[in-house]
């Protein structure tokens, strides 16, 4: 709470829901123990959702929303810069091999990917950027489309804020301003009259 108090740290609401399963009851009594186990290793409280399995289901499911019944009972506040920094890269060096340098960890560390390697976990590219207001969000995505671009990488941004038109400029790219003015602007919603096939008109013509 100091950290929270004094230094005007962003917070969220989080939570870890978990759900055991098992061919049996022995061996879900079993799973159960040894998930209690490890999160008492860790020093985590562990409350356990008893006749609130088909919300628990539901809520671990991305068929359905968050359930509203569980979240009140599970969620606490907690520091961004601590959910952060349960990610991988936030605590410990990473090399790629190849790629190109991303940053350095909280130990000084390096950090060095490649966002295209596949492998173990690691099935797609998608990246996000997380952080606290003024921690250099903007400059990081910045760095990780340069560096791409210099690998021949095709890079589109949608910037609503224009945080990357000066950018854009600089390489030579081709920048759209979607949100009309005196420059004009574009309808994704236009229909457009098709153009007649020449057996049209001619049959038209007959």
């Amino acid at each position: 709470m100091l950290q929270i108090d004094q230094n005007g740290e962003t917070v969220g609401l989080m939570n870890v829901t978990v759900m055991p399963f098992s061919h049996n009851d022995q061996l879900f009594a079993r799973s159960c123990r040894r998930v209690e186990n490890t999160f008492s290793l860790m020093r985590c409280k562990i409350r356990t959702l008893a006749h609130l399995q088909k919300d628990s289901l539901r809520h671990l499911s991305p068929m359905y929303p968050a359930q509203e019944t569980l979240e009140n009972i599970l969620n606490r506040i907690m520091p961004m810069s601590t959910f952060i920094g349960g990610f991988p890269f936030a605590s410990s060096g990473f090399n790629d091999g190849i790629g190109y340098y991303l940053a350095k960890d909280a130990s000084g560390g390096l950090i060095i990917i490649d966002p295209w390697k596949r492998g173990g976990d690691r099935t797609n590219s998608n990246i996000v950027v997380m952080g606290v207001a003024g921690v250099g969000k903007s400059t990081a995505v910045k760095h990780i489309a340069l560096s791409e671009y210099m690998k021949g990488t095709k890079v589109i941004f949608i910037d609503p804020e224009s945080e990357y038109k000066e950018l854009c400029q600089q390489l030579d790219g081709d920048w759209i301003n979607a949100g009309g003015g005196s420059s004009g602007k574009i309808n994704p919603l236009q229909i457009r009259p098709a153009p007649r096939d020449e057996e049209d008109e001619e049959q038209s013509s007959r």
